[in-house]
């Protein structure tokens, strides 16, 4: 007897769980919502970027890990995919810039952890050389996904490496 109860009290419950989340209007059954968080755009678009490994040339399409270490230098806290629901995330782009002005940009990875106002953290850039030889300019910066917010296009400080492709 006292089982029964308690699987009904505890039935009871989840119906009224389920009740609270579904939004006025809703189906009675339809999906549940909860809250998330999504950041919002960034004002400042301040970042201070630095490799300590010398890379002066690769060959055509060479792939290769950098390690990079992205630093937070604005008053504001910047969120990783996982933790803004993958909206508006502050993540790393780098460039293959060729002599003649043109670009190829590419993910260059993200951060693990959400990263505060003066923190740091060493993003390992997967990166691959383009497919023609030529010198090149590598260009890391730091973007803001879903807003537009590319640092650089917003008066940041890239980190410029050039590179010979071979």
């Amino acid at each position: 007897m006292k089982k029964r109860m308690v699987r009904l009290i505890g039935l009871f419950f989840i119906i009224l769980l389920a009740a609270a989340c579904n939004k006025p209007g809703d189906k009675a059954g339809s999906s549940m919502s909860f809250p998330v968080f999504i950041p919002p755009a960034l004002q400042e678009f301040k970042q201070d970027i630095t490799v300590s490994t010398s890379l002066k040339s690769l060959k055509v399409n060479e792939a290769m890990t950098l390690p990079v270490t992205v630093k937070n230098i604005s008053r504001e806290k910047w969120h990783t995919y996982d933790n803004a629901v993958g909206k508006n995330h502050v993540h790393l782009l780098y460039y293959w810039i060729d002599e003649s002005g043109n670009s190829i940009i590419k993910n260059g990875g993200y951060l693990k952890e959400d990263l505060s106002p003066g923190d740091s953290e060493v993003i390992n850039a997967e990166i691959t050389a383009p497919d023609s030889a030529g010198k090149y300019t590598l260009r890391f910066t730091m973007a803001q996904e879903d807003v537009g917010g590319i640092f650089i296009n917003n008066g940041a400080t890239p980190l410029d490496i050039s590179v010979s492709i071979n």
